[in-house]
């Protein structure tokens, strides 16, 4: 095992997450982090046979993945967006300012610096612990709560005054859904069926709000 201290950076990255974030991100929230990311990632990585340090990489990459958004300024849809499509690379430098602290070394800190852009949309992984990475990130859009937190991404944009009505929205995330891909075994095996189901109920909202139209 690594010299690394993963517990005092992961605390590190909680206390700044339920802390710090902005409370009108209620999409890129700590519960996104903490209750949804981590948890996915370690699923994913044990079932997809990863263990020791590069567990503890991986799960450190997820903890650090949003970390950016700490530092989301105004809150005008310009300042939103500009956050949106820059908080990678803040959380990297994050990571990269704080982790040596916690014993990482250069190239350890190197793998959690792939591990947060590979996050970034549309998302590239190179190896295991990237494609882990990205599906656990978008694990949401396979599963039974995906309308719930479709919603809250919703909420977060328009609270950056960029509002939508539900038929709009609703097109928006069947054509997100349809580009998406997910990488891992495990995800496809385990996930892609829920995001199935869940791009087939999009649709038949998304026709019954346009029947309702006309």
């Amino acid at each position: 095992m690594g010299q690394f201290n993963f517990d005092m950076a992961a605390e590190f990255a909680r206390r700044r997450l339920e802390t710090r974030l902005p409370a009108y991100l209620y999409y890129h929230s700590a519960i996104h982090t903490i209750q949804d990311v981590v948890p996915a990632a370690k699923r994913m990585a044990l079932s997809e046979g990863v263990l020791g340090d590069d567990l503890l990489l991986l799960l450190t990459g997820a903890w650090f993945h949003d970390l950016g958004f700490i530092h989301i300024n105004g809150d005008t849809t310009a300042e939103y967006k500009s956050r949106v499509s820059c908080h990678e690379e803040a959380g990297i430098a994050i990571a990269e300012q704080v982790l040596p602290d916690f014993g990482y070394s250069r190239g350890e800190v190197e793998v959690v610096r792939g591990l947060i852009q590979a996050t970034k949309l549309p998302q590239t992984p190179y190896n295991l612990l990237e494609e882990i990475i990205a599906d656990a990130d978008l694990d949401s859009l396979g599963r039974a709560d995906f309308w719930k937190i479709s919603y809250r991404l919703h909420d977060e944009l328009a609270a950056f005054g960029m509002p939508s009505d539900d038929a709009v929205w609703s097109e928006r995330q069947l054509k997100f859904l349809r580009s998406h891909t997910y990488f891992t075994a495990t995800a496809k095996r385990v996930r892609q069926p829920g995001k199935e189901k869940n791009m087939l109920e999009l649709q038949r909202h998304l026709e019954e709000l346009l029947v309702s139209v006309k």
